[in-house]
């Protein structure tokens, strides 16, 4: 589900270039979460606009797979951030069931 629309996602990116900071924005564009800013900016440093954009895609993981991120994660203590940009994947499929 998208909240909010690509255009005010682009808007939260660009006060946060130039200095802003997620609290700040999350006022000036009346946005619920800071967490959802911070994920914006993450997404748009990894992946430029396209990161921003809603994604349809179903994509499916294999358990194997599944295992080994989260293996990876446990190993180098890393983040969920971390772990999903470490594996190019979208942060919100990481631990879920498909």
């Amino acid at each position: 589900m998208s909240k909010y629309l690509l255009k005010t996602k682009l808007e939260a990116v660009d006060l946060y270039q130039r200095g802003f900071s997620t609290k700040e924005i999350q006022e000036k564009l009346h946005i619920t979460s800071r967490r959802s800013i911070d994920g914006w900016i993450n997404n748009y440093q990894q992946y430029g606009n396209r990161g921003l954009e809603k994604s349809f895609s179903k994509t499916r993981y294999s358990g194997q797979f599944k295992l080994e991120v989260l293996n990876w994660r446990k190993e180098h203590s890393a983040s969920y951030q971390i772990t999903a940009n470490h594996f190019n994947i979208p942060l919100l499929r990481i631990g879920k069931e498909n």
